[in-house]
C-alpha cells in the first residue's frame, strides 16, 4: 500500500486503521501546523525533515511530523508503504496515539528523505525503520517502558525481516 495519493492505511488494517487514522488526525491538530500551510517543493520538504530530525520529540517535531505525513499522503513524488510488515508497532494499542503518531512521522520522514534526495520514487523502508529506531532511543518515559520495549522489538523484527540490519544508513 502506498501513501501516494491513496489512503494511508493498508487494507488489512481497515477496522483498526480508521481508529489510528482518526488518532493521527487529532495528533496533527494538537498543534496548529495548518496555519503554516502544506509543505511543497523538494527543498522545503527536505528542510522540514532536517528540522524534524533535530528534535523529533518536541512540539515543533510533532508539528513537522504532521506536515511531512500530509506531504507524503498528497505527493505523487514519493511512495511510502504502511502495512503490518513495515510498521508493526502502529497497531500496538498499548502505545499512546501521540507516540504512534510520532513513530509514524519518524517512519515517513526517514522513508521519503532519500526518495527526494535521489529523485527516485521508491519506498525506503530501511531508512524509515532506522529513523523509528533513532526516535525510540530518544524517548525516556518510565511509565511506558514496556510499551517502548515492545515497539522497539517490533521495529527490530521489521528491520531484520527486510534485511536492513548491517546496511549503512546513508540518508539518516
Amino acid at each position: 500500500m502506498s501513501m501516494s495519493g491513496q489512503s494511508l492505511l493498508h487494507s488489512k488494517w481497515q477496522r483498526s486503521g480508521l481508529v489510528i487514522f482518526a488518532a493521527l488526525l487529532s495528533f496533527n491538530s494538537m498543534f496548529s501546523f495548518a496555519e503554516r500551510g502544506p509543505l511543497s517543493g523538494k527543498e522545503r520538504v527536505l528542510q522540514a525533515i532536517e528540522d524534524y530530525q533535530v528534535q523529533p520529540i518536541s512540539k515543533r517535531g510533532f508539528e513537522l511530523a504532521g506536515q511531512i505525513i500530509e506531504f507524503a499522503e498528497q505527493s505523487d513524488k514519493v511512495l511510502v508503504e504502511v502495512n503490518p510488515d513495515t510498521t508493526p508497532w502502529l497497531l500496538n494499542n498499548r502505545l499512546p496515539d501521540s507516540l504512534r503518531g510520532a513513530l509514524l512521522g519518524a517512519y515517513v520522514s526517514g522513508n521519503i528523505k532519500p526518495q527526494l534526495q535521489l529523485e527516485l520514487k521508491k519506498a525506503h523502508h530501511c531508512e524509515g525503520a532506522l529513523e523509528v529506531k533513532r526516535v525510540l532511543s530518544l524517548i525516556v518515559n518510565a511509565q511506558l517502558k514496556q510499551e517502548l520495549e515492545l515497539a522497539n522489538q517490533l521495529n527490530e523484527n521489521s528491520l531484520t525481516n527486510f534485511n536492513c540490519v548491517g546496511k549503512p544508513a546513508d540518508f539518516i
